[in-house]
């Protein structure tokens, strides 16, 4: 079976309170074509850890979590949900200063477009007041 890599917000509809924990991770697996599921590939995730600071910045916001290939966090609080969006947001604004991505375009554009598919989840897990999870 392939590897599933994936970054989702769990619809208002579910009951998160009501639900363990894998019972909220399996919604994500079953509702890959869900607007609040983000479907990534090995190489993406390698690509946000080793090329951005995308992921960098949500552990470090999410109490030094480790997000990357091989280990899977969520973040559940307004404050550090809110907190990563803004940090997220600036660093999108800044991105295109990194001289390491300023030298290839497309890798500039795959950052850029990556990030703003993690701020809509963000946003989609603040309005709604639901969990954001990262499955890798």
């Amino acid at each position: 079976m392939e590897d599933h890599y994936f970054i989702f917000v769990p619809a208002e509809s579910v009951n998160e309170e009501e639900l363990c924990f894998s019972e909220v991770v399996d919604w994500g697996v079953q509702h890959r074509s869900h607007p609040n599921v983000l479907n990534l590939t090995e190489d993406d995730v390698y690509f946000l850890d080793y090329q951005t600071e995308v992921l960098s910045i949500v552990s470090t916001e999410n109490g030094n979590s480790m997000v990357w290939v091989g280990e899977d966090d969520a973040v559940y609080e307004a404050d550090i949900k809110r907190s990563i969006h803004a940090r997220l947001s600036h660093y999108l604004v800044t991105m295109s200063d990194n001289d390491q991505l300023q030298k290839e375009p497309s890798k500039l554009a795959r950052a850029q477009t990556l990030t703003r598919q993690i701020l809509y989840l963000f946003e989609v897990a603040i309005s709604t007041e639901k969990s954001i999870h990262f499955r890798f």
